[in-house]
């Protein structure tokens, strides 16, 4: 008799130990979110900004969706190593919650991930037409000044921006454009940057307070709002996502 009611004890505290690690599930994912790397520049401050082209950036548009789907399965895959640690708290019952954690695990990190189609089910046509239409954009514009712009416009609100050497140093390195595909003919511009601050203090002992790299994706339209779209259309769209890229940088800075 003992026997069974310690037994069932067990898979009460099991089922317990299984509700408790659900919260813990989101509290690490939380958690996880607010440990990225940061530098906060407060209001006000002298700021000396640079943006420039990737050394790396070819000058070619890409257009794919791997760099999204390759961010949800990492997302996944850490979601479900995180669910399946945290299930050995089970204790007895870790062969039961190891796995059920690591499925919520793989759901909540690849969930981002879900929309993404697969580039290559476009018609071929419609491939060309949207890069040659991109390609001829990147051509005749130029991309790097006109983050620089949207950057220098946004952080000015905040920041004393210039060219003081006593100024906290913002380098941005900027890579070339990337068109991310969606399954129903959609698909969105984005890019990524190479984001390093420095303080003069940092300067002189030759180091980084931060250096990180950050992507960027802008909302996805119908191939047709690129392709058919008249130039100044195309330059908006592209001129919206560097302002929207440029909030979230500011933003990662402390700015607001």
């Amino acid at each position: 008799m003992k026997t069974a009611q310690a037994a069932q004890d067990r898979a009460a505290g099991g089922i317990r130990c299984c509700a408790r690690h659900c919260f813990v599930i989101v509290l690490c994912a939380l958690l996880a979110a607010c440990s990225t790397p940061r530098f906060d520049i407060s209001r006000g401050q002298k700021v000396h900004l640079t943006v420039v082209k990737d050394q790396y950036a070819g000058g070619d548009i890409q257009i794919s969706n791997a760099a999204l789907k390759g961010d949800a399965g990492k997302g996944a895959g850490g979601g479900a190593a995180t669910g399946a640690v945290l299930g050995l708290g089970c204790g007895f019952f870790f062969i039961i919650c190891s796995p059920v954690f690591a499925l919520a695990g793989t759901i909540a990190g690849g969930a981002a991930g879900a929309a993404v189609g697969d580039a290559n089910g476009w018609p071929q046509e419609r491939r060309e037409k949207l890069r040659a239409r991109l390609g001829e954009f990147q051509r005749t514009h130029d991309s790097v000044a006109m983050f620089h712009a949207a950057m220098r416009d946004r952080a000015g609100a905040y920041w004393i921006v210039g060219d003081d050497p006593s100024a906290i140093a913002v380098r941005i390195e900027v890579s070339d454009l990337i068109v991310h595909a969606a399954r129903d003919e959609r698909a969105a511009v984005g890019t990524e940057i190479w984001l390093v601050v420095e303080t003069p203090e940092d300067r002189r002992n030759k180091i980084s307070r931060l250096s990180k790299k950050v992507r960027f994706t802008g909302p996805f339209l119908h191939s047709g709002a690129w392709i058919e779209a008249p130039d100044e259309t195309v330059a908006g769209n592209i001129q919206s996502l560097y302002v929207q890229f440029a909030d979230k940088i500011l933003s990662d800075l402390g700015a607001y």
